[in-house]
């Protein structure tokens, strides 16, 4: 385990190190610097209005339940425009 951060509150440290794994839930913006495609904005995936719909629709429960290999392209497909991102700073801080 990396050294934890002694700036960071005591009890965020104790419960910290108790503990396993963390899971860190971020805006989609902070792997925009590494090359991952963000859902909103300029380039974004749901730019395309069209394109951007389907993603969005393809993405849902409903659809995972009655298309599942509809949903699984979707994922693939964002997937390989992720397969080649290098952590970016924004990422070594949250680890």
């Amino acid at each position: 385990m990396s050294e934890i951060d002694p700036r960071l509150p005591a009890e965020l440290i104790e419960r910290l190190a108790a503990v396993r794994s963390v899971g860190v839930i971020t805006g989609a913006g902070v792997s925009a610097e590494s090359g991952i495609p963000t859902y909103r904005g300029a380039g974004g995936i749901y730019d395309d209005p069209e394109e951007g719909d389907r993603t969005v629709e393809a993405l849902t429960g409903s659809t995972l339940i009655e298309d599942p290999d509809r949903t699984w392209r979707a994922v693939a497909r964002l997937a390989r425009a992720s397969a080649s991102a290098q952590p970016n700073p924004g990422h070594h801080a949250i680890a």
